[in-house]
């Protein structure tokens, strides 16, 4: 699909993609496809959805681990995140959240995942995280990041079966309003 995208597209779409994922797999692809098609890359939009919290609570990483756990284990929907979650240098971590979310056991799942785990695969943290995130994703190639603000502690499954019985958050209204008020806050300072 990126090489094809690259071939024939004004840009791509996606979602849940590790700046290392951007580095070594997206961008070597869409400039196969644009090589192979005789174009280059200038112009061309690469956009990029991530789950985003910024905020300045102490606990940010600990409040978004749940979105690590959803995106990392939604592999009937989306396989390829799996992929950005071992690019990122995860593929340890990846097998024990799924072992564990297979188990049906979300504490131990989210449990396992680190702070440095969710710092490389969300937008989290304070202004000065979230700006530098943002520099990454932008240095990577990303041309267009969209923030898909969260709001603290949320997760859901994206099919059904999928988190099958896991303890879902109460919606932080909010919570979620300070986290884009944060967010939109701090992209125009």
């Amino acid at each position: 699909m990126l090489e094809l995208a690259g071939e024939i597209a004004d840009g791509v779409i996606g979602a849940f993609w590790s700046v290392e994922y951007v580095k070594n797999v997206v961008m070597p692809r869409l400039e196969m496809g644009a090589k192979r098609a005789g174009r280059s890359l200038d112009n061309f939009e690469v956009s990029l959805g991530m789950p985003t919290l910024c905020t300045n609570d102490a606990e940010a990483f600990k409040l978004h681990r749940g979105q690590v756990m959803q995106y990392s284990t939604a592999t009937k929907s989306s396989p390829a995140y799996e992929l950005s979650v071992s690019a990122a240098g995860f593929a340890d971590e990846l097998e024990s959240l799924k072992a564990n979310v297979a188990n049906k056991d979300y504490g131990a799942a989210l449990d396992g995942i680190s702070d440095d785990m969710v710092d490389r695969l969300t937008i989290t943290g304070d202004v000065a995280n979230v700006k530098r995130r943002v520099a990454e994703y932008h240095a990577a190639g990303v041309t267009l990041l969209q923030a898909n603000t969260t709001p603290p502690g949320a997760y859901f499954p994206f099919y059904e079966g999928h988190l099958d019985g896991a303890p879902f958050p109460e919606f932080d209204f909010p919570g979620f309003l300070e986290a884009i008020e944060t967010f939109i806050t701090s992209m125009s300072s």
